[in-house]
């Protein structure tokens, strides 16, 4: 979600001189931005984020007299008289009583708790709603009744050795680094120097990493659950998430088969052309002024 927000700023600068623009953040967050232009980068004093969302941005963004409050990351102020744009990625949270799910920390789960006390009340609250993807907007308006508009390796290292002991085969840990962290800057080489790239999630709101991996000139291979199949199209071979032997098989098949390698790397290439920042951008332009011309 922050890549999102992020490539949104940076294009907004190139793409429109006319308007201004003012960027909240915490003011221990890294500095990704510099003011400049029409654009000023307000630093707002820490608090827990709740309170910081409920009520250091809102009357920042009235100080600023600003005209319009865009919440980038699903959750925004309640109270704010400002019109407010949200961009609501994902409503898991919405879908399961996560906060009791095993394998969250505490964290995650007020995390969880707050949004699911929030989202409801902005939804009701925003003049415009954007989200990510044709299935993402049809589980929102299952939620709610309000129009939509679309614009479009870390790993448990205990879980893995639980998984590997399952399996029977210690040598496996030969084959398996667990990186951690990894850089945004260093995401192209990892993609272009792997022979395929394995998605099998449960569930995706979008899936950057797909049309990451298939800009790099790598194959892919996906879910066909939720989103996968709108984002990825013709570009992937789709496998049942909850099939590991029809993992198993789509790998060596992708492994096996250079006509379907070369194929798939071919219209990931094309597929991921489909998908800018700045067509992204150029909605979010017409959201905001579709609000100003109704004021």
């Amino acid at each position: 979600m922050d890549m999102v927000a992020l490539e949104l700023i940076r294009n907004l600068q190139i793409l429109d001189t006319k308007n201004e623009y003012f960027v909240f953040v915490k003011e221990d967050e890294d500095e990704c931005l510099l003011s400049g232009g029409n654009f000023e980068l307000v630093k707002l004093r820490d608090s827990p984020y709740p309170v910081w969302e409920q009520f250091v941005l809102p009357s920042a963004a009235k100080k600023a007299n600003c005209d319009i409050l865009h919440c980038t990351s699903n959750t925004a102020p309640l109270s704010t008289s400002i019109p407010l744009v949200v961009t609501l990625h994902d409503i898991i949270y919405m879908e399961k009583l996560s906060l009791l799910s095993k394998g969250f920390t505490n964290y995650q789960k007020f995390g969880n708790l707050y949004r699911r006390m929030v989202v409801p009340g902005v939804v009701r609250k925003c003049k415009k709603l954007i989200t990510v993807s044709e299935f993402e907007k049809q589980r929102i308006a299952d939620f709610s009744d309000e129009k939509i508009p679309l614009v479009m390796l870390d790993y448990d290292r205990e879980a893995l050795a639980k998984l590997i002991e399952e399996v029977g085969d210690p040598s496996l840990h030969d084959h398996i680094i667990l990186t951690g962290y990894v850089p945004n800057t260093e995401l192209p080489g990892i993609y272009s120097l792997s022979t395929l790239f394995l998605y099998p999630s449960l569930r995706e709101s979008f899936g950057i990493p797909m049309l990451e991996a298939m800009a790099c000139g790598t194959p892919v291979i996906t879910s066909n659950t939720s989103s996968m199949p709108e984002v990825a199209g013709n570009a992937a071979l789709f496998i049942d998430p909850f099939k590991p032997e029809k993992i198993t098989e789509s790998m060596f098949r992708l492994l096996s088969d250079t006509a379907l390698r070369a194929g798939l790397i071919a219209s990931g290439l094309e597929r991921a052309k489909k998908f800018t920042w700045k067509n992204m951008t150029l909605g979010v332009l017409q959201v905001y002024n579709e609000i100003m011309s109704n004021k």
